[in-house]
């Protein structure tokens, strides 16, 4: 079965109340050892946390969970891709493109809950995650 790229609006969900669809599933991703991680999502959820404490338990949970590496080239990519949905009218945030591209490069779905990050998605033909 195949890695599935969670993005930080579901994670931030999942670990404040958990009660959304998307908590769910990842709680199931987690359970069948399915999640992935990539950098930029990972320093949007600990920059997010309340306290030292947190930071810490946060940063142990995550270091468990296998990575996504940054192949060479990756930011050239993220400039190209921007560019693109700057001259097709769509302005995105530099975080968002990177996670898009990195689902991309990977071959990984996405699961999001973020709705500029599914219109990136369904533009540069990512494949989006959706439980069977």
């Amino acid at each position: 079965m195949a890695r599935v790229l969670v993005d930080s609006s579901v994670w931030i969900d999942y670990l404040r109340s958990g009660n959304s669809r998307e908590s769910g599933i990842l709680d199931k991703l987690i359970q069948d050892d399915r999640v992935c991680l990539f950098e930029i999502i990972r320093i949007e959820l600990l920059s997010g946390t309340r306290s030292e404490p947190e930071y810490r338990m946060l940063e142990d949970r995550l270091a468990g969970l296998p990575w996504l590496v940054m192949p060479h080239g990756f930011w050239s990519q993220v400039a190209r891709t921007r560019f693109r949905l700057a001259r097709s009218g769509f302005q995105a945030s530099i975080p968002d493109v990177s996670i898009a591209v990195m689902a991309r490069l990977s071959g990984c779905p996405l699961l999001t809950a973020d709705r500029p990050l599914i219109q990136i998605a369904k533009l540069l033909t990512i494949k989006l995650f959706r439980p069977r």
